[in-house]
């Protein structure tokens, strides 16, 4: 899990499938709960899809996990 699910989860999310890319981010993130840069693009993701509340969950995990580090470790 990690890069390449989040390359899927994005195909998924550009070709109008959204709910199934974002549910396999959370899937990807459940996973593997220390990996910030991938909280941090779930964040994104949700935000950039006009559901702030769920994006702010998820940078609050990452912002809990590494304060200073969330935004150095997307991408």
């Amino acid at each position: 899990m990690g890069r390449t699910f989040t390359r899927l989860a994005h195909q998924l999310v550009v070709e109008g499938k959204t709910v199934d890319g974002l549910r396999l981010m959370e899937l990807d993130v459940e996973a593997t709960l220390g990996k910030v840069w991938l909280i941090s693009e779930i964040s994104q993701v949700f935000l950039g899809n006009r559901r702030p509340l769920k994006a702010l969950t998820y940078a609050m995990r990452g912002l809990t996990l590494k304060p200073d580090d969330i935004d150095s470790q997307a991408g």
